[in-house]
């Protein structure tokens, strides 16, 4: 039972990287794991954050969940204005709480 909450069962986040021919030869001639990445985003690879974030925006699931148990690949900051803040720091709802 969803229990009001709007939310039923579960659902799965995934990260399926395909194994293109160049993907393929990068692995095999022992490139990095962000060579690697980086091709893979040429191929329109989707981390699971990425899917997490969709997920969240089709209403499938709750942001808060994404943010709480997926966790951000360092190459997909790159580029951004800003650093992201966690707004469900625990630590701030203490001391918010205290007053």
């Amino acid at each position: 039972k969803c229990e009001g909450s709007g939310i039923y069962g579960r659902v799965g986040v995934f990260e399926i990287l395909r194994i293109s021919p160049r993907i393929r030869a990068l692995i095999t001639e022992s490139a990095t794991p962000d060579q690697i990445r980086k091709q893979a985003n040429t191929e329109n690879f989707r981390s699971m954050f990425q899917n997490g974030l969709r997920a969240a925006l089709e209403g499938i699931c709750r942001l808060e969940d994404i943010l709480e148990s997926v966790s951000m690949p360092e190459p997909e900051m790159e580029g951004l204005p800003i650093k992201p803040v966690n707004i469900f720091n625990h630590s701030n709802k203490k001391k918010a709480n205290a007053n």
